[in-house]
């Protein structure tokens, strides 16, 4: 066997060891993810819990909504979802709830957000939804999941049309991939993502 013919061997043990090593590493992240979705899904009870606390607190949600959002609502919908998730990613800056609260998981109400200026991303979420509802929008829930492995919330509707995240501002017809979700909160009850609770 030549030094060449070594090499090759060398280089194709270490791109297949690459590999195996590339594919543990997706398994184990996925393993993380579906890990944090089930333990979402054996509390969504207590987030429940903390959305109504939340939202009941702001009742009723359309005396926050400004009235351009329900004109423009009706002239076009599309943009007015797009303009109410701007609104609030651009009104809010990200700030954790050991800061706003000194808690470390803290559901303001929509009207502390607003007031405030800070809140995490279920306050924005959250917000995003007072204001959708205030213009009309009221198939939106909040969902609570994994944006590239770590906890997050964001907003879709019931039929999964329409995704937003207030924050990054962004909406998209049907989720992006890099979302999971574990629960949705809102409307009649809240939904667990079928396995979390097996």
């Amino acid at each position: 066997m030549s030094g060449k013919d070594v090499l090759k061997l060398f280089l194709l043990a270490a791109i297949i060891g690459g590999g195996v090593s590339a594919a543990a590493a997706g398994a184990e992240r996925r393993r993380r993810v579906w890990n944090t979705l089930k333990d979402f899904g054996t509390r969504v009870h207590e987030f429940n819990a903390r959305f109504l606390v939340a939202m009941r607190s702001n009742w009723p949600a359309w005396s926050w909504a400004p009235s351009e959002y329900w004109a423009l609502a009706r002239r076009d919908p599309a943009a007015a979802v797009q303009r109410i998730v701007r609104d609030v990613h651009e009104a809010v800056a990200w700030t954790p709830d050991e800061v706003t609260s000194g808690e470390s998981e803290y559901w303001q109400s929509p009207v502390v957000t607003a007031s405030t200026g800070r809140g995490d991303c279920e306050d924005m979420a959250m917000l995003a939804l007072d204001r959708l509802q205030g213009a009309g929008f009221d198939q939106f829930r909040v969902v609570v999941g994994t944006y590239k492995g770590g906890g997050h919330a964001w907003l879709e509707t019931e039929d999964g049309s329409v995704f937003a995240d207030p924050t990054a501002g962004t909406v998209f017809g049907g989720r992006p991939s890099q979302y999971e979700p574990a629960i949705w909160l809102g409307g009649e009850r809240p939904l667990v993502r079928a396995g979390l609770l097996a």
